[in-house]
């Protein structure tokens, strides 16, 4: 119904002597829009000091949705949610880090991870609403052809990357099955166009062939105590250990016994300030 045929209608004297009354509402099809996009809505509105209730009246005039590939969320003039401030400035070591498969970074660390949005922008997540089968407290993540690996425990999940992620079918796998050691580890990547994956477990690296069956071929002792995380991009391999981030601009430095210069994780990656 058009505007001009809605002030008519309320102002008509058939309708004020009838005792007609008239209810604005949504169309089917609004309705329908919502009813899909509101379970959603609900579970990430993470706003402090924000509630919202739904109503027939609910509209874009005071309810601003703003879309991150599937998933909706309230935006509070326009702050991160305290969730993405904790997590993408705190010293607790990162879980894990890799691509998701589409190029978008993402770091885990306990019931939560971080993804990079188009911008370049870092938001935190709850792990158990995107990754329901692992939960939370993941060991490693890498991605290969297209997939993101999640390893935790002695298992391996993964994961196609699109609107939502969803589980492949046939995982999760036991890690001795999918990469041919036992776990847990501390850490694994993948350097893209290799036929190899690089895995950290108790402070030595190993060098799995990605063929069938998988075979470890070498291991090497890596110069630090701890290994939290690794990823490797276009300009190198990235080991995080801590609140650092150690970054080698060729995989042959991996074996070198004195480690590059430390940056500071939060500061170099997220953009924290401290």
């Amino acid at each position: 119904m058009t505007d001009l045929a809605w002030k008519h209608a309320k102002q008509s004297v058939f309708r004020r002597s009838d005792g007609t009354s008239f209810k604005e509402d949504l169309t089917t099809s609004d309705k329908a829009a919502r009813g899909h996009l509101w379970p959603g809505v609900e579970k990430t509105a993470v706003c402090k000091n924000f509630s919202i209730r739904q109503s027939e009246s609910s509209s874009p005039i005071f309810l601003y949705i703003c879309a991150l590939e599937s998933l909706c969320f309230f935006c509070c003039t326009g702050r991160l949610s305290s969730h993405t401030d904790r997590e993408r400035c705190s010293q607790v070591p990162l879980d894990a880090v890799a691509s998701d498969g589409l190029g978008r970074g993402i770091a885990f660390r306990g019931d939560y991870f971080l993804r990079e949005d188009e911008g370049k922008s870092w938001h935190a997540f709850p792990t158990a609403e995107f990754f329901k089968e692992v939960k939370s407290d993941v060991d490693a993540a890498f991605s290969h052809a297209g997939l993101l690996y999640i390893l935790k425990n002695d298992q391996v999940f993964a994961y196609k990357s699109g609107e939502r992620y969803d589980l492949v079918e046939g995982y999760p796998k036991s890690l001795q099955e999918e990469l041919g050691i036992e776990g847990p580890l501390d850490a694994a990547f993948h350097c893209e166009g290799s036929p190899v994956l690089f895995a950290v477990k108790d402070g030595q690296l190993f060098v799995i062939e990605l063929g069938t069956p998988k075979v470890v071929m070498v291991q090497y002792v890596l110069p630090f105590p701890k290994v939290d995380a690794g990823m490797c991009g276009p300009s190198g391999v990235n080991l995080f250990a801590g609140a650092e981030i150690f970054m080698y601009q060729a995989q042959i430095w991996l074996i070198s016994r004195n480690p590059p210069e430390p940056h500071k994780l939060s500061l170099e990656m997220f953009g924290c300030d401290h």
